[in-house]
């Protein structure tokens, strides 16, 4: 197998993004220069790999070079845009070979994060997989990236395949952004990732598992309302999942319901309450907790036919008092390193009626889209989503020992001021969100609980060695008290002989 770093050029300049529609598409038609003929227009466009099997692969500046800013006006309002030479439109393969523009059928989070990574300075290209695993060495040795952002979330609408193309970026040896394989594959399966979270010591819903519809087990320990959700797969959140059951009748009717629509195995678990809240997480050594966010409480409430100020934004700021706001990024971070999280990570919590908060499901790569929980988490924070992205692809940088970034374009003094809205609850107080002040500082008594701890340890292996030093001189005045006794003993039969 060839070694990418073998093929890369420009170093932390080029991003290749994976994501997958699911099942092939036709590719684009050619965009017709002045003066070709109808017939020449209508043609296909081949794949990349069929556009550069007759020519090598152009440098990240001679691409951005031949790049017109047409182009990247078509790109910005999602219409085709034309590759560095002006002539083909890379449709179901990519998003052209300059300053990756995406074609208008790839989801909103691959085009927000192509946007991104745009907005720092970097040449991007998005390839769709199309559920074929190989595409990817393909578009390895095409574009030749210094790193990859995996959004694959499954293989042929299996989702608990997401683990398999990271494992697969593992054995190309390329640099990529999120988490590892075995972190994927653990947090996919929620019951594998309540063990994990609980023996950590993170409060998590009792539960119990159905792997069999023969033998479903007894609930009587759980305790009433409950909720049935499926074991894999973010199902959790559909509407109408959360239906809180009050008895085993009521549980063995949804469990039969269920299995119509989805597989096995299925999750039984304490229904912890309405409220969620979600903490995104950011950072590999040292992590910050971006603004704590939850679902808007006006998207439950009934409005007025006549009102006309639109629908309401989907999220808010966290309205939580200072100390569940600091238990909550707590156990956000206890999550992240307990799981093995890397780079970025969404932790969910239900709140029960004491504002006690319990870890639903943990999600390594979280929602990239406008209207997902990251963006509005993001947006709600000083460096803003570019700027989250920015420090993303920093931390994969870093890791690759391809630098920080900071002298690139787009990597400095990135940032937006805080835009989403807040939440009426007049009850409780509004906490401080985590500021990387608050990180540096939490760092910091981390550290030095750590060097206290390591001082207590010395202090107790010193205090241990004085004691085994004491036993050795005890021991050793008892073998010379003996030795005595002895000569003692010995002198005495001598008199005795002598007599």
């Amino acid at each position: 197998m060839t070694n990418v770093n073998q093929v890369r050029v420009n170093p932390g300049t080029r991003v290749l993004v994976l994501w997958n529609q699911g099942e092939p598409a036709a590719h684009a038609a050619v965009t017709p220069e002045p003066g070709d003929t109808g017939a020449e227009a209508a043609a296909p466009a081949p794949s990349r790999s069929e556009v550069n099997a007759g020519a090598p692969e152009p440098s990240g500046g001679e691409v951005n070079a031949g790049a017109s800013e047409s182009s990247a006006e078509q790109a910005d309002t999602g219409g085709p845009a034309p590759s560095a030479g002006g002539a083909v439109t890379l449709g179901s393969s990519t998003t052209g070979v300059g300053a990756s523009a995406v074609a208008p059928r790839e989801p909103a989070a691959v085009r927000a994060m192509v946007d991104a990574l745009r907005g720092i300075g970097l040449t991007a290209a998005a390839i769709d997989i199309e559920d074929d695993i190989e595409r990817i060495a393909a578009a390895v040795l095409v574009e030749r990236p210094a790193l990859v952002i995996n959004l694959v979330d499954g293989i042929y609408g299996d989702t608990t395949q997401q683990s398999a193309v990271a494992a697969y970026l593992e054995l190309l040896d390329l640099p990529f952004a999120g988490s590892e394989h075995r972190c994927l594959a653990i947090c996919q399966d929620r019951v594998r990732a309540h063990l994990v979270l609980a023996d950590a010591g993170v409060p998590v819903p009792r539960f119990c598992s159905v792997r069999d519809l023969n033998a479903i087990p007894d609930v009587s320990d759980l305790a009433a309302p409950m909720i049935v959700t499926q074991a894999f797969d973010d199902v959790y959140e559909e509407e109408g999942i959360e239906r809180p059951l009050y008895d085993p009748d009521e549980v063995v009717e949804r469990i039969a319901q269920l299995t119509t629509e989805y597989e096995l195995p299925f999750m039984i678990e304490e229904y912890i309450g309405e409220r969620r809240i979600h903490a995104l997480v950011i950072g590999h050594r040292s992590l910050e907790v971006l603004p704590l966010i939850e679902a808007n409480p006006a998207l439950y409430e009934e409005r007025p036919e006549h009102e006309s100020d639109g629908p309401p934004p989907p999220w808010v700021l966290a309205q939580l008092d200072y100390e569940t706001a600091d238990r909550v990024r707590e156990l956000a971070r206890r999550s992240f390193r307990a799981l093995g999280c890397r780079d970025l990570a969404q932790i969910d919590f239900h709140l029960d009626e004491d504002e006690q908060a319990w870890v639903v499901d943990v999600r390594p790569m979280p929602d990239l889209s406008p209207d997902g929980a990251l963006y509005a988490a993001a947006e709600s924070s000083e460096r803003g989503f570019v700027g989250v992205i920015a420090e993303f692809v920093r931390l994969v940088r870093v890791r690759a020992g391809l630098g920080d970034g900071g002298s690139e374009p787009g990597f400095a003094d990135v940032g937006a001021s805080p835009s989403l809205p807040t939440a009426v609850f007049p009850t409780v107080e509004v906490a401080d969100d985590s500021t990387a002040e608050d990180v540096a500082e939490a760092d910091e008594d981390v550290e030095a609980d750590e060097e206290e701890e390591e001082a207590d340890e010395e202090e107790e292996e010193e205090e241990a060695e004085a004691d085994e030093e004491e036993a050795d001189e005890e021991e050793a005045d008892e073998e010379e008290e003996e030795e005595e006794a002895d000569e003692e003993e010995a002198d005495e039969e001598e008199v005795e002989a002598d007599d």
